[in-house]
């Protein structure tokens, strides 16, 4: 996410980017990992399924980067709050790990799988001594979220679930028409995503910045998108498209998209 360097940055902290490929369907690399660390590494931050890239990872892939966190004595801060949005098989949490739960912070929220956006309601579970002193920068700060967003939030939870898989499926048509519009536009290469509900295509076949391309798209076709760079540095030659919105618009933002892409191979 791109608020992960800032939050950083503010406690007075230093971010090390680990780069993820496309050859690697944006998976983090253990090796990658152990090349970034230093002596005065304290935590490693996980997003999966990712933002931006919709990558996900398996209990598999996960168990190299949790032998190295617990060799290293690390913490590990994962994010997982598109786990409900996975599209082939289902979300690995870290957290399952058995001796990782005394590294873990494990952070979530009701705004993806509730669509409970702006509601700004979300929640950790880490060992209680950490927890409690997050308690009190909590109290301190925000002092607590609104109690009807609460009330809301226990309702969402206890009510029926069954939506979340008809929520899914459609995302899925959605994530599936919008890599096959995309990857039908040439200079534009998009993986398909194994989660959340952005598609991240490359267009480092343009001879544009990401940037300098979302600002076109934006400008000459009204088109949204937020350029890779945004994500980090690694994410230059790429943007972000979200694809949480109808089929019709996608259909038409492709379209547009399209004709923007052609007029720059004039």
């Amino acid at each position: 996410c791109w608020t992960y360097e800032a939050m950083v940055r503010i406690v007075g902290a230093k971010p090390i980017f680990i780069e993820t490929t496309r050859e690697n369907e944006f998976k983090i690399e253990p090796e990658k990992v152990e090349e970034a660390l230093t002596s005065r590494t304290k935590m490693l931050l996980l997003n999966y399924p990712n933002n931006p890239t919709g990558a996900v990872m398996t209990e598999e892939e996960l168990r190299p980067i949790a032998d190295l966190a617990s060799d290293r004595g690390l913490w590990v801060l994962s994010d997982e709050i598109y786990d409900s949005l996975v599209y082939e098989g289902k979300n690995a949490s870290i957290l399952s790990i058995p001796e990782m739960a005394e590294r873990t912070i494990y952070v979530n929220g009701l705004s993806k799988t509730y669509s409970m956006t702006g509601w700004r309601l979300g929640y950790a579970v880490a060992p209680i001594e950490l927890i409690s002193e997050m308690n009190k920068i909590q109290q301190a700060s925000t002092s607590c979220a609104a109690s009807f967003v609460q009330a809301a939030g226990v309702t969402a939870l206890r009510g029926p679930q069954d939506f979340i898989e008809k929520m899914r499926e459609e995302f899925r048509k959605r994530r599936d028409e919008i890599v096959k519009r995309l990857n039908s536009i040439d200079g534009i290469d998009c993986p398909k995503p194994g989660g959340a509900f952005y598609a991240f295509p490359s267009i480092k076949d343009l001879d544009i910045s990401s940037l300098e391309f979302c600002e076109l798209l934006l400008q000459k076709a009204g088109v949204a998108s937020v350029p890779g760079n945004g994500f980090g540095p690694y994410g230059e030659g790429h943007v972000r498209f979200s694809y949480a919105t109808s089929m019709k618009n996608i259909k038409e933002a492709t379209e547009k998209i399209k004709e923007v892409v052609e007029e720059l191979h004039k």
